[in-house]
Protein backbone atom coordinates (compact mmCIF):
# COMPACT_ATOMS: atom_id res chain seq x y z
CA UNK A 1 0.00 0.00 0.00
CA UNK A 2 3.06 2.53 0.72
CA UNK A 3 4.78 1.52 -2.92
CA UNK A 4 1.37 2.20 -4.01
CA UNK A 5 0.76 5.73 -2.52
CA UNK A 6 4.38 6.51 -2.75
CA UNK A 7 3.93 6.00 -7.21
CA UNK A 8 0.71 8.23 -7.23
CA UNK A 9 2.94 10.95 -5.82
CA UNK A 10 6.05 10.43 -8.10
CA UNK A 11 3.27 10.38 -11.20
CA UNK A 12 1.40 13.34 -10.24
CA UNK A 13 3.43 15.86 -12.15
CA UNK A 14 3.17 13.48 -15.38
CA UNK A 15 -0.67 12.86 -15.36
CA UNK A 16 -1.79 16.36 -14.30
CA UNK A 17 -4.11 17.40 -17.03
CA UNK A 18 -6.68 20.19 -16.53
CA UNK A 19 -10.35 18.88 -15.42
CA UNK A 20 -11.78 22.08 -14.41
CA UNK A 21 -11.36 26.30 -15.35
CA UNK A 22 -11.87 28.89 -13.38
CA UNK A 23 -15.21 29.94 -11.86
CA UNK A 24 -16.56 26.60 -11.72
CA UNK A 25 -18.69 25.76 -8.48
CA UNK A 26 -19.59 22.55 -6.61
CA UNK A 27 -21.92 21.51 -4.14
CA UNK A 28 -21.36 18.35 -2.00
CA UNK A 29 -20.54 16.39 1.22
CA UNK A 30 -18.91 13.40 2.76
CA UNK A 31 -20.17 11.17 5.08
CA UNK A 32 -16.90 9.78 7.72
CA UNK A 33 -16.98 6.31 9.47
CA UNK A 34 -14.44 5.27 11.50
CA UNK A 35 -14.62 1.93 14.13
CA UNK A 36 -12.06 0.53 16.24
CA UNK A 37 -12.36 -2.17 18.66
CA UNK A 38 -9.57 -3.28 20.56
CA UNK A 39 -10.68 -7.10 22.81
CA UNK A 40 -6.87 -8.53 23.11
CA UNK A 41 -3.74 -7.28 25.53
CA UNK A 42 -4.00 -6.46 28.97
CA UNK A 43 -5.70 -2.73 28.09
CA UNK A 44 -9.82 -2.80 28.99
CA UNK A 45 -11.28 -3.99 26.04
CA UNK A 46 -13.02 -1.13 24.42
CA UNK A 47 -15.05 0.08 21.12
CA UNK A 48 -15.23 3.44 19.85
CA UNK A 49 -16.93 4.83 17.21
CA UNK A 50 -16.80 8.34 14.96
CA UNK A 51 -19.44 9.39 12.81
CA UNK A 52 -19.58 13.16 10.83
CA UNK A 53 -21.54 14.22 8.02
CA UNK A 54 -20.27 18.02 6.19
CA UNK A 55 -21.63 19.24 3.26
CA UNK A 56 -20.07 21.56 1.33
CA UNK A 57 -19.84 24.61 -1.00
CA UNK A 58 -16.50 25.51 -2.94
CA UNK A 59 -15.58 27.49 -6.09
CA UNK A 60 -12.38 26.69 -8.20
CA UNK A 61 -9.75 29.51 -8.83
CA UNK A 62 -8.17 27.97 -11.05
CA UNK A 63 -8.06 24.43 -13.57
CA UNK A 64 -6.80 22.59 -10.54
CA UNK A 65 -7.34 24.11 -6.90
CA UNK A 66 -10.85 24.31 -5.04
CA UNK A 67 -11.28 26.53 -2.43
CA UNK A 68 -14.72 26.47 -0.48
CA UNK A 69 -16.24 26.07 3.18
CA UNK A 70 -18.19 23.49 5.36
CA UNK A 71 -20.61 23.11 7.70
CA UNK A 72 -21.55 19.45 9.38
CA UNK A 73 -22.73 17.60 12.54
CA UNK A 74 -20.39 14.93 14.21
CA UNK A 75 -21.00 12.73 17.33
CA UNK A 76 -18.56 9.79 18.59
CA UNK A 77 -19.21 6.97 20.89
CA UNK A 78 -17.01 5.49 23.32
CA UNK A 79 -17.38 2.53 25.58
CA UNK A 80 -15.10 0.47 27.50
CA UNK A 81 -15.94 -2.90 29.37
CA UNK A 82 -15.72 -3.62 32.82
CA UNK A 83 -12.53 -5.22 33.81
CA UNK A 84 -9.49 -5.60 36.35
CA UNK A 85 -8.47 -2.39 34.82
CA UNK A 86 -11.37 -0.35 34.68
CA UNK A 87 -14.82 0.29 36.28
CA UNK A 88 -16.67 -0.37 32.52
CA UNK A 89 -18.43 2.93 31.38
CA UNK A 90 -19.46 4.57 28.01
CA UNK A 91 -19.09 8.07 27.13
CA UNK A 92 -20.96 10.19 23.93
CA UNK A 93 -20.30 13.15 22.51
CA UNK A 94 -21.69 15.25 19.49
CA UNK A 95 -20.97 18.75 17.76
CA UNK A 96 -21.90 21.24 15.22
CA UNK A 97 -18.69 22.11 12.75
CA UNK A 98 -17.97 24.68 10.69
CA UNK A 99 -14.79 25.50 8.93
CA UNK A 100 -12.46 26.31 5.25
CA UNK A 101 -10.57 24.19 3.21
CA UNK A 102 -8.54 24.13 -0.29
CA UNK A 103 -8.11 21.07 -2.22
CA UNK A 104 -5.93 20.31 -5.35
CA UNK A 105 -6.74 17.76 -8.12
CA UNK A 106 -4.62 16.03 -9.78
CA UNK A 107 -5.68 13.53 -13.32
CA UNK A 108 -4.90 10.73 -13.05
CA UNK A 109 -7.62 9.26 -16.03
CA UNK A 110 -10.42 11.36 -17.49
CA UNK A 111 -12.51 9.83 -15.11
CA UNK A 112 -10.36 9.37 -12.31
CA UNK A 113 -8.61 11.90 -10.36
CA UNK A 114 -6.82 12.69 -6.93
CA UNK A 115 -6.83 15.50 -4.82
CA UNK A 116 -4.95 16.72 -1.37
CA UNK A 117 -7.50 18.42 0.46
CA UNK A 118 -6.53 20.86 3.86
CA UNK A 119 -8.87 21.40 5.80
CA UNK A 120 -9.40 23.94 9.17
CA UNK A 121 -12.88 23.07 11.17
CA UNK A 122 -14.22 24.86 14.56
CA UNK A 123 -16.74 22.75 16.12
CA UNK A 124 -18.29 23.20 19.52
CA UNK A 125 -20.39 20.72 21.43
CA UNK A 126 -21.19 18.60 24.39
CA UNK A 127 -19.77 15.24 25.95
CA UNK A 128 -21.71 13.55 28.93
CA UNK A 129 -19.69 11.03 30.66
CA UNK A 130 -19.69 9.24 34.19
CA UNK A 131 -18.52 10.66 36.79
CA UNK A 132 -18.22 9.75 40.17
CA UNK A 133 -20.29 11.22 42.85
CA UNK A 134 -19.25 11.72 46.28
CA UNK A 135 -22.63 12.25 48.05
CA UNK A 136 -24.15 9.43 46.20
CA UNK A 137 -20.92 6.96 46.11
CA UNK A 138 -21.82 6.18 42.94
CA UNK A 139 -21.21 7.16 38.95
CA UNK A 140 -23.57 9.71 37.35
CA UNK A 141 -23.42 10.55 33.56
CA UNK A 142 -22.28 14.23 33.72
CA UNK A 143 -22.68 16.92 30.84
CA UNK A 144 -19.49 19.00 29.67
CA UNK A 145 -19.05 21.59 27.07
CA UNK A 146 -16.54 22.03 24.66
CA UNK A 147 -14.84 23.61 21.42
CA UNK A 148 -12.30 22.11 19.35
CA UNK A 149 -10.00 23.52 16.39
CA UNK A 150 -9.04 20.35 13.61
CA UNK A 151 -6.74 20.99 10.93
CA UNK A 152 -6.27 17.83 8.71
CA UNK A 153 -4.60 16.62 5.80
CA UNK A 154 -6.41 14.07 3.44
CA UNK A 155 -5.34 12.09 0.62
CA UNK A 156 -8.76 11.85 -1.87
CA UNK A 157 -9.59 9.82 -4.51
CA UNK A 158 -12.64 10.78 -7.24
CA UNK A 159 -14.84 9.18 -10.10
CA UNK A 160 -16.33 10.80 -12.31
CA UNK A 161 -18.91 8.88 -14.39
CA UNK A 162 -20.33 12.49 -15.69
CA UNK A 163 -18.51 15.97 -16.06
CA UNK A 164 -21.23 17.24 -13.31
CA UNK A 165 -20.89 14.49 -10.74
CA UNK A 166 -18.02 13.28 -8.76
CA UNK A 167 -17.29 10.64 -5.82
CA UNK A 168 -14.60 10.57 -3.66
CA UNK A 169 -13.26 8.11 -1.17
CA UNK A 170 -10.52 8.63 1.47
CA UNK A 171 -8.76 6.09 3.66
CA UNK A 172 -6.30 8.18 5.77
CA UNK A 173 -5.74 11.61 7.45
CA UNK A 174 -3.26 13.42 9.69
CA UNK A 175 -4.91 15.65 12.26
CA UNK A 176 -3.96 18.20 14.51
CA UNK A 177 -6.58 18.94 16.93
CA UNK A 178 -6.41 21.59 19.89
CA UNK A 179 -9.50 21.27 22.29
CA UNK A 180 -10.43 23.28 25.40
CA UNK A 181 -13.17 21.79 28.17
CA UNK A 182 -15.58 25.29 28.27
CA UNK A 183 -16.33 23.28 31.46
CA UNK A 184 -13.63 22.46 33.38
CA UNK A 185 -11.17 24.85 31.46
CA UNK A 186 -8.85 22.30 30.59
CA UNK A 187 -6.80 22.30 27.29
CA UNK A 188 -5.38 19.54 25.47
CA UNK A 189 -3.75 19.00 21.61
CA UNK A 190 -3.40 16.07 19.73
CA UNK A 191 -1.73 14.59 16.84
CA UNK A 192 -3.45 11.82 14.97
CA UNK A 193 -3.36 9.27 12.09
CA UNK A 194 -6.39 8.24 11.04
CA UNK A 195 -6.63 4.89 8.82
CA UNK A 196 -8.77 1.76 8.23
CA UNK A 197 -12.16 3.77 8.50
CA UNK A 198 -13.24 5.84 5.07
CA UNK A 199 -14.79 8.64 4.29
CA UNK A 200 -17.08 8.54 1.41
CA UNK A 201 -19.04 11.74 -0.24
CA UNK A 202 -20.62 12.79 -3.84
CA UNK A 203 -20.43 16.76 -5.44
CA UNK A 204 -22.44 17.98 -8.32
CA UNK A 205 -20.04 20.53 -10.63
CA UNK A 206 -21.36 23.52 -11.86
CA UNK A 207 -19.04 23.91 -14.80
CA UNK A 208 -18.52 26.66 -16.91
CA UNK A 209 -18.79 26.49 -20.87
CA UNK A 210 -15.33 26.96 -21.85
CA UNK A 211 -14.61 30.41 -24.41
Amino acid sequence: MKKIFLMIIVMLPIYSKAQFIKGDKVLGGSLQLDTRNQSTGDEPNYQNRNFSLLPNLGFFVNDKLELGGVVGYSANYHNVEESQFSIGYTSTSQSLTTGLYAQKYFSLTDKFLFAFLVQSNFSRGNTISPQFDQESGEYIDYKTLHYAINSSLRPTFYFFPSPQWGFKLSLASFNHTFNKNLTTDNKSNQFTLYYGGFSVGASYYFRKQKD
